[in-house]
């Protein structure tokens, strides 16, 4: 067994969920939404900023990954009016992203949880 950055055995999946259970991780994640794909599986080991995928840039973009959106995103987001921003939303969860972590306690858009119907 290699100890090394470049391990030889494969990732071990988790699940969403998996990071939502307490001591899990040196952070607390709760759902805000989206709890239906809580058994979707996470097999890339690094987290994704988002950020080029809401304007519409997705090469690169990893679904396996766990995408950050953060007070940057948000506040890109937050500066368009509410068509543009659903689309730009849209085009993200497109993608089949395993799962989207908003960080630093910011808001979720209404607009985009009344899209996704969990409100």
């Amino acid at each position: 067994m290699s100890t090394g950055l470049h391990s030889t055995l494969p990732p071990r999946d988790v699940t969403v969920q998996t990071l939502t259970e307490p001591g899990a991780m040196s952070v607390r994640l709760s759902v805000a939404a989206g709890a239906a794909g809580l058994d979707r599986n996470i097999v890339h080991p690094r987290i994704q900023k988002s950020g080029l995928a809401l304007v519409g840039h997705f090469q690169g973009l990893t679904p396996e990954r766990v995408q950050i959106l953060g007070e940057t995103e948000m506040s890109f987001l937050a500066a368009m009016e509410r068509d543009a921003r659903r689309e730009a939303v849209d085009g993200f969860f497109a993608r089949g992203i395993c799962c989207a972590v908003v960080t630093a306690g910011q808001t979720i858009f209404a607009e985009v949880l009344e899209a996704y119907g969990l409100v």
